[in-house]
């Protein structure tokens, strides 16, 4: 079950990069086209959306690195039972 949820964990991170780079790197009329939604906003707010999911995913790994990386260390300097 743990892997299950790291998979998925991955594949959500993935989706939201590639959304994000989307919104931050493609042309606004490319965008248009593919997105409705895009013709209510300006380019500069569609593009900071892009560059918002790509910073919180970045953040979201960066905290759960950190966590992980707590938790080893406890788990390493536990003394043996």
């Amino acid at each position: 079950m743990s892997i299950l949820l790291w998979v998925l964990q991955i594949l959500l991170a993935v989706m939201f990069v590639l959304a994000g780079a989307m919104k931050a790197f493609q042309p606004y009329d490319t965008m248009a086209r593919r997105m409705p939604w895009v013709e209510d906003y300006s380019p500069g707010t569609v593009r900071a959306i892009g560059a918002l999911e790509i910073l919180v995913i970045h953040e979201i790994v960066e905290v759960r690195a950190r966590i992980i990386s707590v938790a080893f260390d406890a788990a390493v300097s536990m003394p043996p039972i």
